[in-house]
């Protein structure tokens, strides 16, 4: 993307060329046949062509809206109605459909999974299963199937979400069918579908000491803050984070301290980034919002009570966004717990309002042709911290720093196009948590010990310092010389006390699944006890509990 834009189709034709010779080259390094290495980057092409080919004109006004919405700022956008029905899902962690992740696979939409308690999983008669192949959608009991054969894949997903308690029939190609003619027809009552893989989490570790019994530590993971905000204006049972996590807080045992872990979590919901941080202080101001006319508003604790007043750390990462920086800094700024992790958050420290385009066509239907207009998300305002200091661009600073596995790479707030500068406003009156006392230079230091003896964190510095001076280095494309260059990382990364079976097991080909609904959410490595910045995070909490010395604790229901 660095390079200049090319000046003939015959200097772009060699660009392509020198990129597919290196796609092949990386199959051969993998020792990869090379007639399935080509026949894979062809269904990739053909797949690339064909999805430009299916560009419609919704697709090029939103790419040319969004262009310039994001001129402005990088997070203003105009999404079409499908990505708007998307964007809310992903908001809200549930559907109304039939719960089965789809990919495309050729000119057909296979079954990659389902989703566990989800309405084709309850199925008791014909089911779906993994790998059959979707070739009619027909909405009721009677209705005539639509071939779906070669159609894209948000148009079938369309077609198959529906209204609770609606039905839909699919005709599919049995993925044990030894003939392509043979088909069966799978009828499922849609319903909500809840996606459980990306709510809250709680798993407990217990962290050694030098005398007496392990520590017990909860570790909850919180990858975003959703909220079913139809349910809860109707007054209905609604999904949520705070109320995931709360429960989550009831259920655990007792406990000498918890990690809240906001690593992956880029933001979400206004209103639950308020109320989960009130789950942990009894009342105040937590973030001081500015509108575009300067108007100053201050939102605090929207419930009192305390549902856990034990020894607290929450862990950050360049990933934690928007509102798990709103979190972060309150937390910081009440003294109520420590702050672990990257150097510094993500810094996105700007206020997005969705504003529904969908109502004036609803209101002139035969101007319209039944289409919708789909909604465009605005920046309006901006977040400051209760000490008055902005988030954006500079985000929140740990109090104990900790290596990451994406030191290094441009990912932060103020490296994308347009971002708006940081800015500071006066501080709010609050009254700091009187529980805990932070030492964190000796926090700090300890820490330092640790990390400086883990082989894994001296690999992460190793591997930065070699991608900077290789950074605009040329790649070869002479096979003897590229697997020349594999071994000596390889055995580097042994001398580090690394696997470069995992470490570089990833294949570039491997083809992108595609779910009901579809996520862009980037992965930010593990969160389980094998990730050393979560195991130097318990170790962190074990020297930040032992100077508290509390008595245990255990989750509280807030008032």
């Amino acid at each position: 993307h660095k390079r200049p834009w090319p000046e003939s189709e015959e200097e772009a034709s060699e660009l392509w060329r020198l990129r597919i010779e290196e796609q092949v080259l990386q199959g051969d390094l993998r020792d990869r046949d090379r007639a399935e290495q080509i026949e894979m980057l062809r269904e990739r092409y053909d797949r690339l062509l064909k999805d430009l080919d299916g560009t419609d004109e919704l697709d090029a006004l939103e790419i040319f809206l969004g262009s310039i919405t994001m001129a402005f700022d990088p997070h203003s956008y105009w999404f079409s109605p499908a990505s708007e029905d998307n964007f809310r899902i992903e908001m809200e962690k549930s559907l109304e459909g039939i719960g089965a992740r789809l990919r495309m696979r050729g000119e057909y939409t296979v079954v990659e999974g389902l989703i566990p308690g989800g309405p084709a999983d309850l199925v008791e008669d014909v089911r779906l299963k993994k790998g059959d192949r979707i070739i009619g959608v027909t909405q009721g009991v009677r209705g005539e199937f639509v071939d779906v054969v070669d159609r894209r894949i948000d148009d079938v997903v369309a077609l198959i979400r529906g209204k609770q308690g609606t039905i839909v029939r699919l005709m599919v190609i049995p993925v044990d069918a030894t003939d392509e003619s043979v088909h069966t027809v799978v009828q499922i009552r849609r319903d909500k579908v809840i996606l459980e893989e990306n709510r809250a989490e709680l798993t407990m570790h217990e962290v050694p000491r030098d005398k007496g019994k392990p520590l017990r530590v909860a570790h909850i993971d919180v990858p975003s803050f959703y909220m079913e905000s139809e349910e809860k204006a109707q007054g209905l049972e609604y999904q949520s984070t705070t109320l995931d996590v709360q429960r989550l807080l009831t259920e655990m045992p007792e406990v000498d301290g918890l990690v809240l872990d906001l690593r992956n979590n880029g933001g979400g919901a206004l209103d639950e980034a308020l109320s989960l941080t009130g789950l942990f202080i009894p009342e105040g101001p937590i973030v001081q919002i500015r509108d575009g006319d300067g108007t100053m508003e201050v939102l605090g604790d929207p419930v009192a009570g305390v549902a856990y007043d034990g020894p607290l750390i929450v862990l950050i990462g360049s990933q934690s966004a928007s509102a798990s920086e709103i979190l972060a800094g309150a937390i910081q700024d009440y003294g109520r717990g420590l702050l672990v992790g990257s150097a510094q958050t993500h810094g996105k420290g700007t206020v997005q309002s969705m504003i529904d385009l969908n109502e004036p066509f609803m209101r002139f239907p035969l101007l319209s042709g039944g289409k919708r207009g789909g909604a465009i998300k605005l920046t309006t305002a901006m977040f400051y911290r209760i000490n008055g200091a902005s988030t954006q661009g500079r985000g929140v600073a740990p109090d104990v720093v900790l290596p990451s596995p994406w030191d290094g790479y441009e990912m932060y707030e103020r490296e994308l196009d347009y971002a708006l500068p940081w800015e500071s406003s006066s501080e709010t009156a609050f009254v700091p948590w009187s529980g805990a006392s932070l030492d964190t230079e000796r926090l700090q230091a300890r820490s330092d010990v640790r990390v400086a003896a883990n082989d894994t964190f001296a690999w992460w510095k190793t591997d930065l310092e070699e991608r900077k001076r290789l950074e605009d280095e040329p790649v070869s494309l002479n096979l003897q010389a590229r697997k020349a260059e594999m071994e000596e990382r390889k055995r580097k990364m042994k001398a580090s006390g690394q696997d470069p079976e995992v470490l570089m097991g990833s294949d570039d080909l491997a083809e992108p699944t595609e779910e009901t609904p579809s996520s862009e959410a980037p992965d930010a490595g593990d969160t389980t006890v094998d990730d050393p910045v979560l195991a130097e995070a318990l170790m962190v909490s074990r020297d930040f509990i032992l100077e508290q010395k509390p008595e245990p604790k255990k989750g509280k229901k807030k008032a």
